[in-house]
């Protein structure tokens, strides 16, 4: 799976690596050629001339239930003919949003990897926490921070949920990260990008499918090793927006207006 995404990571980086100055450029071009990616496959997985008449059908409904008004018994029987002209358009579509969502989900989580979160400023503190495989013991386990990172708090040991927490802050802007040590062993997470829109994570997780799917923005960390997850709240890059980050309203808009954009010319029906 660590292939996976080693792949996005590429892709995605090779994509935004022109925009490091300009992230909502990036971000609008990237979101624009996803729309686009996303409009040519649901052409390649949907019946489109079933398609175009279950469409036509569904707005033949509208039409007629815009006509009858005046009688509850004809409404109510048009509204039932709507909802089954609903129900065959959406099964129709079913095989496009099953390939979709999931393609959908792996850009997300790439953008969130370089659009979510920034490095640390001086004198910002947040936590920072090491998961440990059951059976290991966390006493002694210590974290050591990168150059201008420093350990304000810590550690906490949490043996039911099986994580030690720290507290660190930020002596200068963007310290490099910080390991956590168990005897010879050494667990290294990064606190700050190797560059302008790099990915930066918030979790660092062992190789398997977590980390291909959710945080592949980061290294996994040595299979079987007592570490299991290292975690950092680092801040976020913007803010929220009725509980979505700006990002993905970006995302989302981009991505729409660059699928309606090639419609015609793909001549795909939605």
């Amino acid at each position: 799976m660590t292939w996976i995404a080693s792949l996005l990571n590429g892709l995605f980086d090779l994509m935004l690596r022109p925009f490091g100055g300009a992230p909502w450029a990036g971000l609008a071009v990237v979101s624009a050629l996803a729309g686009v990616a996303m409009l040519w496959l649901f052409k390649l997985t949907t019946n489109q001339d079933l398609l175009a008449r279950r469409r036509r059908e569904l707005t033949g409904g509208l039409y007629e239930l815009s006509l009858y008004q005046d009688s509850l018994a004809v409404m109510a029987r048009l509204q039932a003919r709507l909802l089954a002209a609903n129900l065959r358009y959406l099964l129709v579509s079913l095989p496009a949003l099953l390939v979709l969502l999931p393609l959908a989900l792996l850009a997300i989580v790439q953008l969130d990897a370089h659009f979510q979160r920034r490095a640390l400023r001086a004198g910002e503190e947040i936590l920072v926490a090491a998961r440990y495989a059951e059976g290991a013991s966390p006493d002694r386990f210590a974290l050591e921070p990168a150059a201008g990172l420093v350990v304000a708090a810590g550690p906490v040991r949490d043996r039911a949920e099986r994580t030690v927490w720290w507290r660190v802050r930020a002596e200068r802007d963007a310290p490099a990260g910080f390991a956590v040590v168990d005897g010879a062993e050494r667990f290294e997470k990064r606190l700050a990008p190797g560059r302008a829109l790099g990915r930066l994570a918030a979790t660092r997780v062992a190789p398997g499918w977590r980390h291909a799917l959710l945080h592949p923005a980061e290294s996994p960390l040595p299979g079987g090793a007592v570490v299991t997850e290292l975690r950092a709240e680092l801040p976020p890059r913007g803010r929220d927006h009725l509980g979505m980050p700006g990002w993905l309203w970006g995302f989302c808009l981009f991505s729409i207006a660059g699928g309606l954009a090639v419609k015609g010319l793909f001549k795909v029906e939605i």
